[in-house]
């Protein structure tokens, strides 16, 4: 279920480099990721867009938001089903690359049938937390 960031950002927000933020894996993805994990300043911290421009020069702006170990636990389970079941293709590298087809699962039973039917029931929502920062990201088809 794609959802952009619909809470106004804090005025002293800080505004950090893309360069600063290393993707972790991501959740929702549209001809590029939308949410998912990623690391800033040693700290895990869940992205999500909240705005993004059309046209020649295509971005998208996220806001890093830092969440209770609570949510994270959620988090957590919803994405190791996901891995066992479908696959690690969501998931980047230590420089921040898509591991695009890596361990993607054969759409065969139980496989993606299994976590998709589990995540109709139990879909990660209300993910909220501390604005920590925002980076924009120029877009790409790669």
């Amino acid at each position: 279920m794609m959802s952009y960031y619909k809470k106004e950002l804090k005025s002293s927000i800080e505004r950090v480099p893309k360069s600063s933020v290393r993707m972790l894996w991501h959740h929702d993805y549209w001809d590029g990721p939308i949410s998912g994990a990623c690391l800033f300043n040693n700290d895990r911290l869940w992205y999500t867009c909240y705005d993004e421009g059309y046209g020649e020069d295509w971005y998208r702006k996220f806001v890093l938001l830092r969440l209770s170990d609570e949510k994270w636990k959620e988090i957590d389970f919803s994405h190791g089903m996901f891995q066992d079941y479908v696959g690690t293709h969501t998931d980047y590298d230590e420089n921040g690359k898509r591991t695009i087809g890596a361990d993607l699962k054969p759409r065969i039973e139980p496989n993606h049938n299994k976590f998709y039917s589990w995540f109709k029931e139990n879909p990660l929502e209300n993910i909220d937390g501390e604005q920590v920062a925002t980076c924009q990201e120029p877009c790409d088809m790669e």
